[in-house]
């Protein structure tokens, strides 16, 4: 089961991470975010060394 919490992005658009479902970098996760509560369509990750978002990642992290 995702668990979710809901946070602001800049630009004020309401998101939500899921703290169970990550990818590795190389400083920390980075957790998926969703643009919906149901999780029904991803919208980026948050990274877990900085806590910023963003809709992509590299091989850099």
């Amino acid at each position: 089961m995702t668990q979710l919490q809901s946070q602001t992005v800049p630009g004020g658009k309401t998101v939500f991470v899921a703290s169970n479902e990550f990818d590795r970098g190389s400083k920390g996760p980075f957790y998926v975010v969703y643009s919906t509560d149901s999780a029904e369509s991803r919208w980026g990750y948050r990274c877990g060394n900085c806590d910023s978002f963003d809709t992509a990642m590299d091989t850099m992290g």
